[in-house]
């Protein structure tokens, strides 16, 4: 489950809970980029998956990478030049081994990995995302 949206500083943020469904962060990008259909070109997109609790491997494949790409492209967005920064739980070891595991076979067919942060804290989101320490994310109701 997660609640997503766009900021005004063109970053979109979605914040993931409970048991993160196949390509979830993919699917809240995509989503969120329907309900906003004349968002500004993203600077940047902020995954907080720090309360994930369970993950699954499901929708890691090339095709599924070339899709998202697609639908992306359909939105007039694109990831080059785009940050992703990911907030993880510190103390979550398995729920962060099994996120790696996804990343490693579906963000090598979508991303530059020189272009995500992965942080421990909001505080350090902010920061890699050049945002002041007083930000306030405001998520909107869970989808």
């Amino acid at each position: 489950m997660y609640a997503a949206y766009i900021s005004d500083e063109d970053i979109l943020f979605t914040r993931h809970y409970g048991k993160y469904e196949g390509a979830e962060a993919c699917a809240a990008v995509l989503s969120t980029l329907a309900a906003n259909p004349n968002a500004a070109r993203l600077k940047a997109v902020c995954l907080n998956l720090s309360a994930v609790t369970s993950v699954t491997l499901e929708s890691t494949d090339r095709a599924y990478a070339s899709f998202f790409l697609q639908k992306l492209a359909s939105y007039n967005q694109g990831v080059s030049g785009m940050l992703f920064v990911r907030v993880f739980d510190p103390v979550n070891v398995v729920i962060n081994e099994l996120i790696d595991e996804r990343d490693q076979r579906l963000n090598r067919h979508l991303f530059n990995l020189e272009n995500v942060a992965n942080v421990h804290s909001v505080p350090d989101a902010l920061k890699a995302l050049g945002l002041p320490a007083d930000y306030r994310i405001e998520y909107p109701a869970e989808n």
